[in-house]
């Protein structure tokens, strides 16, 4: 008992400690996993790729931003110099994720909630309608885009494409795939970050991405809100080669090794390496490289994915990946490129950890048939193995290095100046250090792996090397697979015992035990965690005997079954209730147009005419000169057949939107259910303001300021809420007259 204690105190563990460990806690000495050939579903399944995507339709709003300045709008992590000759022992600048992008702010209209009658709504054969907008920025050879969304029915469909190049994919997302992404994010979130929470499309290529939102018929634009403050501005490309560039296809050393010449001796798990693209809040977009694992269930094939810690630690930036599978050349040294499947959809942090440097994800979408699934081994002997590595240098396609462990290591990634330094150690090292004699690693290699043995089994993840060029010896460390394995990941790649869940309990399709889930069972979050050719289908538990809001598995455009209506017309929420709606004409209580009958429109307070309470929102056809909006809608307020507003109404803007005796409150929705940002209007407080944002003095009153991010008028830092700035002439951008000075976040440097 003596010596678990003293494996108890200890920060690093010994391999005599994990072997201890694992006779505890039942966890095998040296579990392992077969590599897999993946089989499916087909590429043009739904589950794999979501809905089919619309092109542009009609004229469309577009936006085009001037040429970004030279050289601060560039990536500020271009790869480093060469060295002349190799760092003193021990220390590397890090290799770290290739910067292929960075932001750029869009101006009004776009940057701030979206007026939906600035749109081209065109019908569709279907009823519905859809509208296009597309961004512009000169010079990138790929773009994405980060929209703020505040309400997007599950029903509608967002399309991305290139407005450039007619030849690139394009991409569509459905509503509910969207929400669901965003849901998780806001959960994941850090509670003390400044930064929204944004949706980044797929990495569109040329200088121009499309954007085509469909509303099916009964869904109003009213009902959309958001806004595009950014867009990740790419100097890479990812899908040709026309030229070379400093990062993507050919930016690699001469020396790099084309991983289609070894595909006689590494086949097997060349398919399961996959280069990744992510973008953060700030809009900056980086590349590194990644391996879809195998679990030891050889019954299963859940996606599973390994990458670096220093490349994805956030759910943030995991929603944001996107992957490319096949990225190397169709054979050896040949300028004809494989079938390269880009698959966007991003993916669920499952675990990550800074030391062993290791993230471990499961992709929302199913890859392509034909990858593999690599197989893994936590087996603790590490000295001498002969390996391969098999990464994107740069971003290219696909190379192969070979080289030998020599050393176990300890690891700080980062010292004073920025470098990280290593130093041998015994079998205590979280780390071990690798001589290549063939290729190298570059930025863009890190989250790769190396692979062992006669049946190429993965042992550790890119972390720390050496940038160096062909002449030089590189010295890289790679963290430790059975660490990480043990530590953490254990928990889903581990041999799953019988399914003890209940079907239609918390997370019941994504254990590995229990899903992927079939026709009618719950709760999935995402379309892969459904069996091949079904979808997840958001809050329809009770059509199938589960909690209300329990995601259920079901063939695509299927309609749950609808149960006998149990509530009385005009009581609350009668209309969207899946029983009941939506409303026929007269029917209520309705909240949104898109809960009544297609042709109606849902009218506040006119449930006298309908024989109902007089609050009672009933569905009637549109009447001239009436109110047709609802509370919540942009323009209710500002609308002559629909304000002033009274208490607990909105979208306001000014205090005259509001009834006698009220003030428009700034970001009040939430305290009437409303959106948070949405402005309302409500009895003034004491002391009240009585001024309106934009107004001069406004921040400077001490009954209206301190100012919220995106008030004004400012004259001083101090008139700013806490964590913001006063930055003079930017009301353009917030809707006020240009030369107004605006309350925001300052700008990361």
């Amino acid at each position: 008992m003596a010596s678990n204690r003293n494996c108890s105190r200890v920060l690093v563990f010994s391999a005599a400690c994990l072997l201890q460990w694992a006779s505890v806690t039942g966890v095998a000495a040296a579990p392992s996993a077969e590599t897999e050939v993946f089989l499916g579903p087909p590429a043009d399944s739904p589950s794999s790729q979501g809905v089919r995507p619309l092109g542009p339709v009609g004229k469309g709003l577009r936006v085009d931003l001037p040429p970004p300045p030279a050289p601060a709008d560039a990536p500020s992590s271009t790869p480093a110099q060469k060295t002349e000759s190799a760092p003193a022992p021990g220390a590397a600048s890090t290799l770290g994720p290739a910067v292929v992008g960075s932001g750029r702010d869009l101006p009004a209209p776009v940057n701030k909630v979206i007026d939906p009658a600035a749109f081209d709504w065109v019908p569709q054969a279907d009823g519905g309608q859809a509208t296009t907008l597309v961004l512009a920025s000169p010079e990138a050879r790929a773009l994405r885009a980060g929209l703020l969304i505040y309400a997007l029915p599950n029903a509608a469909q967002v399309s991305f494409f290139s407005a450039s190049d007619a030849a690139s994919p394009a991409y569509g997302f459905s509503g509910s795939e969207i929400n669901r992404s965003l849901e998780r994010d806001r959960q994941t979130r850090d509670a003390d970050s400044p930064d929204p929470v944004l949706y980044w499309s797929p990495v569109i290529e040329g200088d121009a991405l499309g954007i085509t939102l469909y509303l099916p018929a009964g869904i109003a634009p009213s009902e959309v809100r958001l806004a595009i403050p950014k867009l990740s501005h790419i100097t890479a490309r990812f899908l040709s080669a026309a030229t070379k560039l400093p990062i993507g296809p050919g930016a690699s050393e001469d020396c790099e090794k084309d991983v289609s010449c070894y595909l006689d001796g590494w086949g097997d798990v060349a398919p399961a390496v996959a280069k990744i693209v992510f973008t953060t809040a700030s809009g900056q977009s980086s590349v590194c490289s990644g391996t879809l694992l195998a679990d030891s269930d050889p019954n299963s094939q859940i996606p599973y994915f390994l990458t670096a810690n220093h490349c994805v630690s956030r759910q943030v930036e995991a929603s944001s990946m996107q992957t490319y599978w096949f990225y190397r050349t169709r054979s050896c040294n040949s300028k004809e490129w494989a079938d390269v499947v880009p698959l966007g959809g991003g993916a669920t942090l499952l675990s990550t950890l800074e030391h062993p440097d290791a993230t471990l994800v499961r992709l929302d979408r199913l890859p392509p048939a034909g990858v593999t699934l690599a197989g893994w081994s936590a087996e603790t002997d590490y000295l001498a193995e002969k390996v391969a590595g098999i990464h994107h240098p740069r971003g290219d396609l696909q190379k192969l290095s070979w080289g030998q462990i020599t050393n176990y290591a300890t690891c700080d990634i980062y010292d004073a100046s920025g470098a990280a330094v290593c130093a041998a150690v015994g079998p205590e090292g979280k780390y071990v250090e690798v001589d290549w004699s063939l290729g190298l690693v570059e930025q863009g290699s890190s989250g790769s792996g190396i692979f062992a043995g006669a049946d190429h089994k993965l042992r550790g993840v890119l972390s720390i090397g050496e940038i160096v060029g062909c002449e030089q010896n590189q010295r890289v460390w790679y963290s430790r697979f059975d660490l990480a394995y043990n530590l953490k990941f254990h928990t889903w790649l581990a041999e799953t015992s019988a399914c003890n869940a209940e079907v239609g309990s918390w997370a019941y399709c994504s254990n590995v035990a229990c899903g992927p889930c079939a026709q009618g069972q719950g709760d999935c979050d995402t379309d892969a965690h459904c069996k091949e050719g079904l979808v997840c289908l958001q809050d329809v538990g009770e059509a199938y005997g589960y909690a209300p809001t329990v995601d259920v598995c079901e063939v695509p455009g299927a309609i749950p079954p609808k149960l006998s209506c149990d509530l009385a017309n005009g009581s609350w929420d009668f209309c969207a209730d899946a029983r009941c709606g939506p409303c026929a004409l007269g029917q209520g209580d309705c909240d949104t147009n898109s809960e009544c009958a297609v042709g109606l429109v849902c009218l506040p307070n006119t449930g006298a005419q309908f024989g109902l309470p007089a609050t009672v929102d009933v569905c009637t056809a549109p009447p001239a000169g009436a109110c047709t909006r609802v509370n919540g809608d942009r323009q209710l307020c500002s609308d002559p057949n629909c304000g002033p507003c009274q208490a607990g109404q909105g979208d306001c803007d000014r205090n005259a939107e509001c009834a006698a005796g009220l003030i428009c409150a700034f970001n009040a929705g939430e305290k009437y259910g409303l959106p948070a940002t949405l402005d309302v209007c409500e009895l003034p407080p004491e002391n009240p303001c009585t001024k309106s944002p934009g107004d001069w003095g406004y921040c400077a009153d001490p009954a209206c300021g301190p100012c919220q991010a995106g008030q004004g008028d400012c004259d001083s830092n101090a008139e700013c809420a806490a964590g913001l700035t006063c930055v003079y002439n930017v009301g353009e951008q917030h809707g006020l007259p240009a030369t107004m000075d605006v309350c925001e976040a300052p700008v990361a440097q």
